[in-house]
């Protein structure tokens, strides 16, 4: 009883705690973490299933809230330990505008970080991505690097551009004073591509490939090494096998894209010509994997 009870008590906050991602941190929380007493989940749109967890043991405190008004994230964190910060607008579609986009991702990062400093808050974990590393301005692949390997990257689209900035902000805030004098601590996760059960950008791709005839968005060469991040209820189920397989099974064809210059070209396993929907041209491409060329027959 003696150890148990020199457990500290922890509050978490998790902005977004309501999208794909953030639902599954909070389940995860609130089954993995010994030391929580409160979880608070602040998001835009509040889900049902919030209320099915406020009849366990740990306060599930529901926070509507938009992390692009400063003085809503400061509220929300008032008292808080620590800080998972999942809320961004992710446009794999090219829907939102570029300053929307910057609002949501930097500024609302930003609003985070003056919220931990004005609150005293100490913990700040960021989740950044993967397209924060590239591409590269010259072709170059990243091979089994890590956050110090040189590459010279160059962000072409609103979205990496905004997680590129943002990350920035939360790595250079780390060591910051907060209010009481001590120093923040923060980190950046880069994580790949996340898929899981729930996940509605997968199960987009698998009805937009279906109304392709079988073409895949995005699927990745079976000799490029990768990595996809599983986020969902059977853990048996992570590696990058099974998220590949589970994607080109889903439209029934063998077909890879490799990016290029903002879209995407792509080989076939046993060589020949494929089709794809090419997001950049808005049309049916061809492809040779011997030629290695873009060919728009939109």
């Amino acid at each position: 009883m003696a150890d148990s009870a020199q457990v500290p008590a922890l509050v978490y906050l998790v902005t977004g705690g309501c999208g794909f991602l953030g639902e599954h941190i909070v389940r995860m929380l609130l089954e993995w973490e010994p030391r929580l007493r409160e979880l608070r989940v602040f998001d835009l749109h509040l889900s049902s299933w919030l209320e099915e967890l406020k009849t366990g043991p740990v306060q599930v405190t529901a926070i509507q809230g938009d992390v692009t008004q400063a003085h809503e994230v400061a509220a929300a964190m008032a008292g808080s330990h620590v800080v998972i910060h999942t809320a961004g607008l992710v446009d794999v579609f090219g829907k939102a505008s570029p300053e929307t986009i910057h609002k949501v991702n930097v500024q609302g990062t930003q609003n985070v970080i003056d919220a931990c400093v004005q609150t005293g808050t100490r913990l700040l974990v960021y989740t950044s991505s993967m397209e924060v590393v590239g591409p590269n301005v010259k072709g170059h692949p990243f091979y089994r690097g890590n956050e110090d390997t040189p590459y010279e990257a160059i962000h072409r689209h609103p979205y990496p551009c905004s997680k590129a900035l943002a990350e920035q902000l939360v790595l250079e805030a780390n060591g910051r004073k907060v209010n009481g004098g001590l120093p923040l601590v923060t980190c950046a996760l880069r994580p790949t591509g996340i898929y899981g059960e729930g996940h509605q950008v997968m199960r987009d791709f698998y009805h937009q490939g279906l109304r392709f005839g079988g073409r895949l968005f995005r699927a990745i060469p079976a000799s490029v090494e990768h990595g996809r991040v599983y986020v969902g209820k059977d853990r048996e189920r992570q590696g990058e096998g099974r998220a590949r397989g589970l994607a080109l099974k889903a439209a029934e064809a063998r077909v890879y894209a490799w990016p290029h210059e903002g879209r995407q070209t792509v080989t076939q396993a046993d060589g020949g010509h494929v089709g794809i929907f090419c997001m950049s041209c808005k049309g049916k491409s061809i492809h040779s994997s011997r030629e290695g060329r873009h060919k728009n027959m939109s």
